[in-house]
């Protein structure tokens, strides 16, 4: 607080007295504001620029809060961005690491039901193929020509009677699958792993494989022309087949097995044993 002016005295009279009104205003408007008006402009002045800096630090408060959000936002975006690459990385490597294993799950399957399965193609040979029938043998029924053109472009031909079993057509077909290295002379003379001769023992083994019994013999016999597929059944006689009457060619046609990769992920996560396992035909 500063004092610019004392007065002191009568207001009277009204025109002239030391606190007459008129003597105060004159005394304002003539010397006191003259006086004082720079030092009021100054302080004016002060305060406006005090306010305009205020101002200017607001707005560059403002600024800087909004670059460093700006910035924060960006640092968490690459640190979101980077996670997420990561991740999709550890994933990658994860799921890379399960088809690996589950591939050499599935190849060790294939692998025992390889050699399981050609037990089973050997003893095939030696417990059910049978021979062919002899000139004038009548217990077979009707002496029938069956050719058989195998994948690899071998042409074979073979005689059964009409009331062979079908299952004798499959076998003969399935052990001209088996390599020259397994001599016939040292095929085993029971079924692999205890199991049932005879026809009965391809039924319990097919179901036992959890199997179709195409993807369990591993192939399909289809008439050459016109294209008839020629299932297998058991208890069925070659006579019984239409497409056979009076003896054929047929083709030898692989399965491919296409449930592999899901039955070598059900192992992978039910852990299950051999019976599970899966079959690659010798076309894969």
């Amino acid at each position: 607080m500063t004092i610019l002016s004392r007065h002191q005295g009568p207001s009277i009279p009204s025109t002239s007295g030391p606190t007459a009104a008129q003597t105060l205003v004159t005394h304002l408007n003539e010397s006191l504001l003259p006086r004082v008006t720079p030092f009021l402009n100054n302080l004016r002045a002060e305060a406006a620029e005090r306010e305009r800096e205020r101002a200017l630090r607001a707005e560059q408060d403002l600024a800087f809060e909004a670059a460093r959000r700006k910035d924060t936002d960006r640092i968490l975006q690459k640190r979101a961005a980077d996670a997420a690459v990561a991740e999709q990385k550890r994933l990658a490597a994860e799921a890379e690491a399960r088809a690996a294993d589950e591939e050499r799950k599935a190849a060790e399957a294939r692998k025992l039901w390889d050699v399981r399965r050609m037990e089973w193609r050997r003893w095939l040979r030696r417990g059910l193929v049978l021979r062919e029938p002899r000139p004038g043998e009548n217990g077979r029924g009707k002496t029938m020509r069956v050719g058989v053109r195998l994948p690899d472009g071998r042409r074979l031909v073979r005689f059964f009677g009409e009331n062979d079993p079908l299952t004798a057509l499959y076998a003969y077909v399935d052990s001209l699958l088996i390599p020259p290295e397994f001599v016939q002379d040292a095929d085993p003379v029971s079924p692999p792993e205890g199991g049932k001769a005879g026809e009965e023992g391809v039924v319990l083994d097919i179901q036992a494989s959890r199997r179709s019994s195409e993807k369990w013999w591993g192939f399909k016999l289809v008439l050459a022309y016109p294209r008839r597929e020629i299932p297998w059944e058991a208890e069925k006689k070659i006579g019984e087949v239409e497409v056979l009457k009076g003896g054929g060619q047929v083709v030898v046609e692989f399965i491919a097995d296409e449930d592999v990769k899901s039955r070598a992920k059900s192992r992978s996560s039910l852990e299950q044993d051999g019976d599970d396992d899966e079959y690659h035909t010798e076309s894969d």
